[in-house]
């Protein structure tokens, strides 16, 4: 075997590495940790900080200067964390607050208030998925305007709620993806994983350089870097020189039990 495709968890990514790292073999992985990418491990996740970069962008073009954040601990909110931190320092806008929870209590409420207590902002960044998002929306009140993660992407309740209405969030393409749904519930008769789509493209991006990769060979891991980057179902991504991919997102709005596009991701690079 000349290349491995996955794991998912970073955990598991470090300690499959440390024996393809060895073996000279390369990996295509599913997580969303840049902190396990390198020139031979290639990390096809969505990494929060690309989806907080673009929804701050769209966000200040449209009048927001201040943001204040609640952020989980753990891994995934370091990452968000330093993220924020980046986007707001490159785009100019400045931080009021970032406060902490923990996911297994109930203190969503508190760093919500605690937001508030630090001086005032004109949006909220709420760096988790739709069950935390619902408590801290109704927190927040009315006048806030909430802005989400990648996390939100396909998720209904926060569609369907009254106090996330006119949010905004950041995430790959779903233009795709329902077709793609379409053909895997007829042959398989279930409803795919929003991250099944991580699978099929690193297979098609696979097959993509298979073309002129002679079996036995060393995988020719140069032609990942293609500053074109490839299309999946997720849309166009390609590879940065960490080994990290960079994802074309789009942003979406929160509307009366759907999303709306309120500005499309690029086509290309």
């Amino acid at each position: 075997n000349k290349l491995i495709l996955g794991p998912l968890l970073s955990d598991d990514v470090v300690l499959v590495a440390n024996a393809a790292r060895a073996a000279k073999v390369p990996m295509i992985t599913y997580s969303n940790d840049s902190a396990v990418a390198s020139r031979d491990v290639f990390v096809m996740g969505q990494a929060p900080g690309q989806s907080i970069a673009r929804v701050l962008g769209f966000a200040k073009a449209k009048g927001v200067k201040s943001v204040a954040a609640i952020i989980p601990t753990g891994d995934y909110g370091q990452r968000a964390t330093a993220g924020l931190v980046e986007a707001a320092r490159a785009q100019g806008l400045t931080v009021t607050a970032i406060e902490t929870y923990d996911r297994g209590n109930t203190s969503v409420t508190s760093a919500v208030r605690r937001t508030k207590d630090k001086g005032k902002f004109d949006a909220l960044l709420i760096a988790d998925g739709s069950r935390i998002a619902l408590q801290a929306g109704t927190a927040a009140g009315k006048g806030v305007k909430m802005l989400g993660t990648e996390l939100w992407s396909g998720e209904g309740t926060i569609a369907n709620s009254a106090a996330l209405r006119g949010a905004w969030f950041a995430a790959v393409s779903d233009a795709r993806f329902g077709k793609f749904e379409s053909s895997y519930r007829g042959r398989f008769g279930a409803v795919p994983s929003r991250l099944a789509t991580l699978g099929y493209d690193s297979v098609l991006l696979t097959l993509n350089i298979a073309r002129t990769w002679k079996p036995g060979s060393t995988f020719p891991t140069a032609k990942l870097y293609d500053p074109q980057g490839f299309i999946g179902l997720d849309g166009v991504f390609r590879f940065t020189a960490t080994g990290m991919a960079e994802r074309a997102m789009e942003v979406r709005e929160v509307a009366a039990g759907t999303f709306t596009t309120v500005s499309p991701a690029p086509a290309k690079f």
